[in-house]
């Protein structure tokens, strides 16, 4: 599956470079929608993006147990979710382009006591976050 957007707004006119967040839902024509997915990228170069945000990455440590396809939520001071990404097969993950602030990165694995780290991110930096998860 892949999906294009010319940088335009509904009138045509081309939009200035920046963040912008995809939302993607999978309906079922008899069920209805089933799962939504949102996805912050940048119209902007790589340079561009690493001057302007933050990033927050980190790796999961679940001790010899599965870390991949867990989900990790980057969570603001007033407790929303800002991001969500879920580890790869080695347990790492990554938020880009963050807004330079205070977070939390609250991680949730079934069979594991939820684990939240306070973060700071900072603009043009690279905060780092290692999780390692005990069993309930």
């Amino acid at each position: 599956m892949s999906f294009t957007w010319d940088g335009k707004n509904k009138e045509g006119k081309a939009l200035d470079g920046g963040r912008y967040i995809a939302k993607v839902s999978y309906i079922d024509g008899k069920r209805g929608q089933l799962q939504t997915e949102e996805i912050v990228f940048s119209r902007m170069s790589v340079k561009e993006m690493k001057e302007q945000f933050a990033e927050v990455s980190g790796k999961l440590d679940l001790k010899d147990r599965g870390a991949a396809n867990t989900s990790v939520d980057l969570v603001d001071e007033e407790g929303r979710v800002v991001q969500q990404v879920w580890t790869t097969r080695d347990g790492n993950y990554r938020f880009q382009n963050v807004d330079a602030g205070k977070y939390k990165v609250r991680v949730n694995k079934k069979g594991f006591q939820r684990e939240g780290i306070d973060i700071d991110a900072v603009k043009g930096a690279e905060a780092k976050s290692d999780v390692q998860l005990k069993a309930d």
